[in-house]
């Protein structure tokens, strides 16, 4: 019986890429417990509290392993690009770079600042936090939207356009409520709460785009470019 995942061949590219996501996910974890900013991990009872946060551990971990696989296994074999290596010589590069310093622009005029009001952990409190805030998309959820996810939908049916807009709706969708449940966001407005969901789905159909036309790097860096307004 044929294999699912080509372990022989990308096994090792697989362990040597999950080092430093799995390294940044225990230490933002950690962070976040500082900072008290997951409102979810405060709500377990005290005597439960670590084997709730190992476990969300674990199956983040274990997630982030199973897309690194599924990336590496299918993309290239099914005709997406994958994991290439960043070029300013490519165009892509310098669309990402238009597409992410407008994108950091739009977000801090139009949501940014709103979301502060409503929320006062959103915006960074030093350099670390910056640190934190900002590697978290590149190195924890492109890996497992666009490397994992938008991979395994267009295996399934061969349909670009529909992998990234399925996923873009799906961590629309998911953002909102996360940041409902984590950080005790309440949205008071119908306007707030499409515009941040017409904003999360554009951003992630982007990346998506970004990611099927120049590889994993480039969702990666338009995710990090998002990121410098928090400076």
């Amino acid at each position: 019986m044929r294999p699912i995942f080509d372990l022989d061949k990308h096994w090792k590219r697989i362990l040597l890429n999950s080092i430093v996501p799995l390294m940044f996910l225990f230490i933002y974890i950690i962070y976040s417990l500082k900072l008290k900013m997951y409102v979810s991990f405060s709500s377990v009872p005290e005597s439960s509290r670590n084997l709730f946060i190992a476990f969300y551990f674990f199956f983040m971990a274990f997630t982030i392993l199973i897309c690194l696989t599924i990336g590496f296994s299918w993309s290239k074999k099914y005709g997406l690009i994958g994991w290439k290596g960043i070029s300013i010589k490519d165009k892509i590069f310098w669309e990402v770079m238009i597409l992410g310093l407008g994108s950091a622009l739009i977000l801090y005029l139009l949501i940014d600042r709103v979301l502060f009001e409503n929320m006062k952990t959103f915006w960074p409190d030093d350099w670390l936090d910056v640190f934190m805030k900002q590697l978290r998309l590149p190195l924890i959820l492109e890996i497992v939207l666009r490397f994992g996810l938008v991979t395994l939908i267009y295996r399934l049916n061969k349909n670009a356009f529909r992998a990234v807009i399925y996923v873009a709706v799906f961590y629309a969708v998911a953002d909102i409520n996360s940041q409902i449940l984590h950080f005790g966001l309440e949205l008071k407005t119908y306007t707030l709460l499409i515009l941040t969901y017409l904003y999360f789905f554009i951003r992630n159909s982007i990346s998506g785009y970004i990611y099927v036309k120049g590889g994993i790097y480039y969702s990666m860096l338009f995710q990090f470019i998002i990121g410098i307004r928090y400076y």
